[in-house]
């Protein structure tokens, strides 16, 4: 994951690393570096992406699938858990960066 600077910021937690996987389209966000431990907690927004909690309940990370898509279809990147009060919507100019390959699978 490289790190993110500004981090995006979602319902007051930083999303402070990312790695994106352009083949996929798939971006995955994440609050400092990943320890490998399970999640605590997921759910998944109104746009079809995973979040994950901690034990604390803040939000650990973010599995975007389609970011692209969304991005050429909205203008922006959409996090919406009306169950939980979250809602972000992040502007082209932030995310669109990101969009390059970090991550190869085989």
């Amino acid at each position: 994951m490289e790190p993110l600077d500004p981090p995006l910021v979602i319902a007051g937690d930083a999303m402070d690393r990312y790695g994106y996987y352009e083949r996929g389209d798939v971006l995955y966000l994440s609050a400092g570096e990943p320890t490998g431990e399970p999640a605590h907690d997921t759910d998944e927004s109104l746009e079809g992406d995973t979040v994950f909690f901690d034990v604390d309940g803040r939000i650990s990370g973010v599995t975007m699938i389609g970011p692209r898509f969304m991005l050429e279809r909205d203008g922006t990147l959409n996090v919406t858990l009306p169950a939980r009060g979250i809602a972000v919507r992040w502007p082209r100019e932030l995310v669109e960066p990101l969009l390059r390959e970090t991550l190869s699978y085989a």
